[in-house]
Order: structure tokens, then sequence, then C-alpha cells
């Protein structure tokens, strides 16, 4: 990637992808048995800037997941996390173009109405 990576507007209609835990793990319920999204896939850390995401057209399933032993993606419309106040902002690193942040007031309230207009993404084969 160049030094000057190229930042892109997060439009409405693009679509945002998020690493979790799988399977949950012992201490944090990622995925309530009835496959709903359970909030603490968007809490905020100690020191985190906002949610970190990949915006789905600059990455493919793998490259966003890393490892399929230890993760899964859940998928969520840009526009929709846009209508609940939130900022979505390009951030990428230097191993991942895809990157974006989720920013704003992003308290349990705001936590519950993201997993809420999330989806689990199928594991491709």
């Amino acid at each position: 990637m160049s030094q000057n990576p190229i930042l892109i507007d997060i439009l409405p209609e693009h679509n945002l992808l998020r690493r979790y835990v799988h399977p949950n793990p012992p201490d944090r319920l990622m995925i309530k048995e009835d496959g709903t999204v359970c909030s603490t896939c968007y809490h905020l850390r100690p020191n985190e800037d906002g949610i970190s995401v990949d915006i789905e057209h600059l990455t493919n399933y793998d490259k966003s997941v890393k490892d399929r032993t230890k993760f899964r993606l859940l998928w969520l419309n840009a526009g929709d996390v846009q209508n609940l106040g939130l900022n979505t902002n390009h951030n990428p690193l230097p191993d991942n173009e895809a990157h974006a942040l989720i920013t704003g007031d992003i308290d349990r309230k705001i936590s519950k109405k993201l997993a809420y207009i999330s989806r689990v993404v199928p594991l491709p084969d």
C-alpha cells in the first residue's frame, strides 16, 4: 500500500464487515443461540478510537476474517449506521486498505442498535 492511501467517502449504499470471536469466548456472548447478534460485538474497548470494520467492496471474506478458526464476520449497511447518528470513516492501515472506523457517541444503547442492524455472514465454501 502506498504512503498516502486514497481515502474514499463511505456512502449509504456501502456495506461494512465487522470481525467477531467465534465460537463465543467463555466470558463474552457474541452470537445468541437464536443466531441474533449480541451488542457485545459493538462495545468499545478502552483506548479505541472507534469500532473497527472493513469496507466490503474493498476486501473479501478471507482478508477480512483473517483466521477462520478464531473469527467470523458480521455485515451491516453503512447507511443504517449513519442513520444512528454515527460517522463511518475510511481509515486504511498499512496491511488493510479496507479498514474503516465507526465513530460517534457509542454507548450501550447504540451498541444494541448496531447489533440489531447486523447480520452474521455465512461462512463461504
